[in-house]
């Protein structure tokens, strides 16, 4: 395994492999030397959000072959819940710009409204869509939590750095996802874990 390819979050996710620790740590120094932040603060905050998601590799999106299902999901639960990595935000950020155009969502949604089976999980997704947006700086934002460098051109210039760095090692996972939109990919609202996460929003 080519530790040099994987993204932050995937990097820290292998930390609770004992047999990789100490060789995924300093590839994770290595990687933030440059950078205003304070590494051992971050990586508790990712850990925290994995130790409560679970150690399956699939569950995340810089898997190999994440969904637009899951990555839809994903954004869903991440407005009344942490759970997002870093990593993840390169991802759930170009909602709005590529993967879901919004407008054109919720047109669609207003179709199936009628049906009353699927009114309440449609009327709390046209909530959502209207109500959330997801902040272009939201992975910016997570790391300035981090910095130490009062200095801010500095700081902003280091940490874009880092981002984008971060953000090409899952070029495959967005041409992935590109693929699937492109294709006509329909987000279903009525799986069992989309109930779940709705139901918990308190929309009504």
């Amino acid at each position: 395994m080519n530790l040099k390819k994987l993204t932050i979050s995937n990097l820290i996710f292998l930390l609770n492999n004992q047999d990789k620790q100490n060789k995924v740590y300093e590839e994770l120094k290595n990687r933030f030397n440059l950078y205003p932040i304070t590494l051992n603060k971050f990586i508790d905050k990712e850990l925290n959000i994995i130790n409560e998601r679970g150690n399956d590799l699939e569950s995340y999106l810089f898997k190999q072959n994440p969904t637009l299902q899951e990555l839809i999901e994903l954004y869903f639960s991440s407005f009344s819940k942490d759970t997002l990595l870093f990593s993840e935000t390169h991802l759930v950020n170009l909602i709005d710009d590529l993967y879901i155009n919004i407008d054109k969502e919720l047109d669609r949604l207003d179709n199936k409204i009628s049906t009353n089976t699927e009114a309440l999980i449609i009327v709390k997704n046209k909530l959502l869509l209207k109500k959330e947006k997801i902040n272009k700086n939201d992975n910016k934002k997570y790391l300035l939590k981090y910095s130490k460098n009062n200095n801010t051109l500095l700081k902003d210039f280091y940490i874009n750095s880092l981002i984008k760095s971060d953000d090409r090692k899952l070029k495959l996972q967005k041409l992935k996802l590109l693929k699937e939109y492109l294709g006509g990919y329909k987000i279903n609202y009525e799986t069992d874990n989309m109930k779940k996460i709705l139901s918990n929003m308190n929309l009504y």
